[in-house]
């Protein structure tokens, strides 16, 4: 190639890269660095919780009071109301009707919220997972009807003349104990082989040791105290320590 023509090949390379330039500088984007990733979690507490207890949810931030926020629940629930702390953020979830006893639950967020910084909250980014305890099976309001009693269950009484009957097989069992919330329940605890029976009044929480005259398998009778309804208890036995 002679001095001629190189310098016109050096032209047109300049010329190319003149045209093009302005098109590679746009090409070049600056970005920031990504917000700090924002999370919710649920409060410190065991990973079983009643069906008909709540949750509280502790999100990493604040969250704007411009929208409500909702919750999802897998398998679906709808049947919640959420109550905030004053600095919003903590959010009790409470439950207006029982959750499905001995369930998985996973509890993530409905939509992304902003967080009151403007950050957002993203649903796919956290999850909670938790179960429920196990929960009473009706009708068992008649002995051949009685729900084996694990170590913790939970119930209700509907009416003023329910009766929810449990059975304990478990011969290490030596008390069984008795937790109500929101009303008063009275138990009954009943050896199935004769007529011996010891009964006891409960207001908020009481505790039956098992005779040593009974003789498994034992009934456990719960029904309300002075005719009331509402609420929900616990129930559940203490086994002897091997």
């Amino acid at each position: 190639m002679d001095n001629k023509h190189h310098k016109h090949f050096l032209l047109n390379i300049f010329r190319i890269l003149s045209a093009i330039w302005p098109f590679l500088c746009v090409c070049v984007v600056h970005t920031d660095a990504p917000d700090e990733a924002l999370h919710f979690i649920r409060e410190s507490a065991p990973d079983t919780v009643s069906p008909w207890g709540g949750l509280k949810v502790v999100f990493s931030e604040p969250v704007s009071d411009s929208e409500p926020v909702l919750f999802s629940f897998k398998p679906l629930f709808y049947s919640y109301s959420v109550a905030w702390n004053a600095l919003r953020d903590t959010a009790t979830i409470r439950f207006t009707e029982p959750l499905e006893g001995a369930q998985l639950y996973v509890l993530t967020l409905k939509q992304n919220v902003r967080s009151i910084s403007g950050k957002i909250f993203d649903p796919s980014k956290d999850s909670i997972v938790f179960y429920t305890y196990p929960a009473e099976q009706e009708p068992n309001d008649k002995p051949e009807l009685a729900d084996t009693l694990r170590k913790c269950c939970f119930g209700t009484i509907t009416t003023t003349n329910d009766t929810d009957i449990f059975i304990i097989t478990d011969t290490s069992a030596f008390a069984v104990f008795l937790h109500s919330t929101g009303s008063q329940n009275t138990f009954m605890l009943k050896n199935c082989r004769d007529t011996a029976l010891t009964i006891q009044d409960v207001r908020g929480s009481d505790t039956l040791i098992i005779p040593d005259r009974f003789n498994p398998p034992y009934m456990v009778l719960v029904y309300s105290y002075l005719r009331s309804i509402g609420g929900y208890y616990e129930i559940g036995y203490i086994s002897k320590e091997k």
